[in-house]
């Protein structure tokens, strides 16, 4: 079963998401998937928001949001929390962006970064991740670039980002997904 069918409103993604002095844990409740992905998320203990991706920022965005503090940023100056329309959650890469990744050399912005930057497919191979209580083996591939490294699963319909490091320090890790 594709981990895409997994997401349906109430699941959690839990990640930890990095700042300039440590991983955070977050969680990102997925409270619908009608016209995009509208997700509820909380920094352990501290800030919340809602933000809905729209379903074009899931196809065709070019750069991450980020949540940094209880302050999220995004790929485009337009976007806000009610309707995010070019960038992804930091957690997932659109879709045609992960295409093209398979095609040659990408561009993907990184609010972190304040800038994007190219990206190559690097090697494949799997992965352990827990969906639902229940450890899953997955396909993954590396994306490089001279300063950022991501793992991220090979879906193309949901390519979720497992793993991100800008500079060897981690700012995505992704732990699991759980039901509410």
């Amino acid at each position: 079963m594709p981990l895409s069918d997994y997401l349906q409103p109430q699941c959690v993604i839990h990640l930890e998401l990095g700042d300039n002095d440590a991983l955070d844990p977050y969680t990102f409740r997925v409270d619908s998937i009608t016209d995009g992905l509208l997700v509820h998320w909380q920094m352990e203990g501290a800030d919340d928001g809602d933000l809905h991706f729209t379903e074009q920022s899931l196809a065709d965005a070019c750069g991450f949001s980020g949540i940094s503090q209880g302050n999220v940023d995004f790929a485009a100056d337009d976007d806000k929390p009610s309707k995010v329309q070019r960038s992804t959650p930091p957690f997932l890469l659109s879709r045609e962006v992960f295409a093209a990744l398979k095609v040659g050399p990408t561009m993907i912005f990184l609010p972190s970064q304040g800038a994007a930057v190219e990206f190559t497919l690097g090697q494949s191979g799997t992965r352990e991740i827990t969906v639902l209580g229940e450890r899953r083996s997955v396909h993954v591939v590396a994306l490089d670039s001279e300063r950022v490294e991501m793992t991220v699963l090979d879906d193309p319909g949901f390519p979720l980002v497992l793993q991100r490091s800008e500079w060897g320090e981690d700012t995505v890790h992704f732990i699991e997904i759980t039901a509410e």
